[in-house]
């Protein structure tokens, strides 16, 4: 008898040493399947001559291709400031999801192909990064060169109730990954004749980190595979995040509930614990409509200081009640007020 409690005491043991140690191999494997692996174009182009502005083309095309299924590319540029005063953008980062990226030396480009402009200004196709919309801007103003669908992946981290952190941290808290993004690196000359090793990895890295991050919270928005990703499964997160296209991100907005126009909330997900949410574009931070004017089917919406946001329907003041994002309040009106 006691030969059999030593020997299942045993057999206990080993069951759990054995557990532990094929956890510690998935977690190993996990992060090295984090780890962002690229293929960076070999020339920095500058469309000088016939060869690299075929090259060039080449790279847009191979971009292009990669977002055939999965319509989203890392998104990112880079400049210099001489005193207070920012020069035009000297470098244009593009990854795709398949891990290719394509760096444009714009500020040595005697003519930026029409192929280039196309792709950014195509609507279908969405740049991910950190400040997105501002570098578009950037564009812009410094080579008329309109981005359409630009996307701050902090907003996907709110959705699924992640801190809306910087590049860096999301990088390290979301796929393992530590970039060493040595200050000086970014702070340097952009517009040199050649970059070094340290300047292209460095800028290439950052268009990678957005599409990855991008790729790792849509899929906890809606678990699937990458390679088992369809066109449909795509569009099914481009539903979700379409009101948050081309906007800033700012914790201001937090509180924004979504236009009035829209019935459908940002589905959220549910196995994180509540926090506050950016449901769609920008109000008015005044609320100016008289309270004798609002029906009795109408509710109004407070942040938690008391400020009147908007007005919103029964159904919609209802979903906020069930995902607990607020409360209903005793006052002169219906009224939820955001926790």
């Amino acid at each position: 008898m006691i030969t059999i409690i030593i020997f299942i005491g045993l057999v206990c043991v080993f069951i759990k040493c054995f557990s532990n140690y094929m956890k510690r191999v998935e977690e190993n494997e996990q992060m090295q399947r984090n780890e962002i692996q690229y293929e960076c174009v070999s020339k920095i182009y500058q469309n000088r001559i016939d060869e690299r502005a075929k090259a060039c083309v080449d790279t847009i095309n191979t971009l292009r291709e990669h977002c055939r299924h999965y319509k989203v590319l890392g998104f990112d540029c880079e400049w210099i400031t001489v005193g207070r005063v920012r020069n035009p953008v000297a470098l244009l980062q593009l990854a795709s999801p398949n891990g290719f990226c394509g760096l444009f030396r714009l500020r040595h480009m005697h003519h930026i192909p029409e192929s280039l402009k196309n792709l950014l200004r195509d609507k279908e196709i969405i740049k991910v990064g950190v400040d997105p919309a501002g570098d578009a801007r950037k564009l812009q103003e410094d080579y008329g060169i309109y981005v359409a669908s630009t996307f701050d992946i902090r907003y996907l981290a709110v959705m699924i109730r992640c801190k809306p952190l910087g590049l860096e941290k999301l990088s390290r808290s979301l796929l393992n990954v530590d970039f060493v993004k040595r200050g000086y690196i970014g702070r340097s000359n952009w517009e040199f004749d050649k970059l070094d090793d340290d300047q292209v990895e460095y800028a290439a890295n950052d268009a990678f980190a957005g599409v990855e991050i991008f790729k790792h919270l849509a899929n906890r928005l809606k678990p699937r595979n990458y390679w088992n990703f369809t066109n449909t499964d795509f569009m099914a997160i481009k539903s979700q995040i379409k009101y948050l296209l081309d906007l800033d991100f700012s914790e201001d907005t937090l509180y924004t509930p979504i236009t009035l126009s829209q019935d459908i909330p940002i589905t959220l997900s549910q196995d994180i614990p509540t926090t506050r949410l950016q449901c769609g574009p920008l109000f008015s931070k005044h609320f100016t409509t008289p309270i004798t004017l609002l029906s009795k089917r109408d509710y109004l919406l407070e942040a938690p200081s008391g400020r009147r946001l908007c007005v919103v329907s029964k159904s919609k003041a209802e979903w906020y009640l069930e995902e607990r994002l607020g409360e209903k309040i005793q006052s002169e009106a219906l009224t939820i007020r955001l926790y």
